[in-house]
């Protein structure tokens, strides 16, 4: 447990045999598993989910609908995006992940 946070999945004897691998539990990263992935820290409070990275260095967010950004912290709003004169407003590209959708 204090080799990996108590947030590992499974801790082995590194190769050299000098200490321990973790391999974190979901939404945990890091050597020591000691960093989470949150909706709330990571992603504004506005993501509908939120995993670690690919590389296992830090956190991906799928934001909510009509948010955008690596962190989700930006909203289309109409008064704010279109001068309160569209019908609707909608995140230009995709509304998941990591930057994929730019704007409104």
């Amino acid at each position: 447990a204090g080799d990996c946070s108590g947030n590992a999945a499974s801790v082995a004897v590194n190769g050299a045999g000098t200490g321990c691998t973790c391999t974190c539990s979901a939404g945990y990263y890091g050597a020591t598993c000691a960093n989470q992935c949150t909706v709330a820290g990571d992603c504004s409070g506005n993501a509908a989910s939120v995993a670690v990275n690919g590389a296992g260095t830090g956190c991906t967010c799928t934001c909510s609908a009509g948010y955008y950004g690596a962190t989700c912290a930006n909203q289309c709003t109409v008064a704010g995006d279109c001068s309160g004169n569209a019908a609707s407003v909608a995140v230009n590209g995709s509304v998941a992940v990591n930057g994929a959708g730019t704007g409104c």
